[in-house]
């Protein structure tokens, strides 16, 4: 035995069939809408690590301009003494402070200590 179908019914007697409600407008994009929203907060998250590795390299830079500031301040002061040994003392003593600096960054993975560093 056939089955009618309602809408052929309500075709043939002018009727429009009953209309299902629709639910909210999120609801009708629930499936596309998250893999989109996920997908944005992946995104976010990368920005925000990008932004932290991006912070941190600027802030490595200006510690190593400092410190070469520093240095370069200390040599200038070693050539400006008036006695020539007073002047070589000096260079060796910075030489000295320069590669122990070196072997502590290459040995802890830090970066160097400066005076600028020790005052914070």
């Amino acid at each position: 035995m056939e089955s009618l179908d309602g809408r052929w019914l309500a075709a043939a007697s002018g009727t429009a069939p009953p209309r299902r409600q629709a639910g909210p407008g999120w609801l009708a994009l629930r499936s596309p809408l998250w893999p989109a929203l996920l997908a944005g907060l992946c995104a976010l998250g990368l920005l925000l690590a990008f932004q932290q590795v991006v912070r941190q390299g600027v802030e490595q830079s200006q510690l190593r301009q400092q410190q070469a500031a520093a240095h370069a301040n200390m040599v200038w002061r070693c050539n400006a003494l008036r006695d020539a040994n007073e002047r070589q003392s000096c260079r060796a003593q910075l030489d000295a402070t320069r590669s122990v600096q070196a072997s502590v960054q290459n040995h802890s993975g830090a970066g160097l200590i400066t005076a600028a560093q020790l005052g914070r």
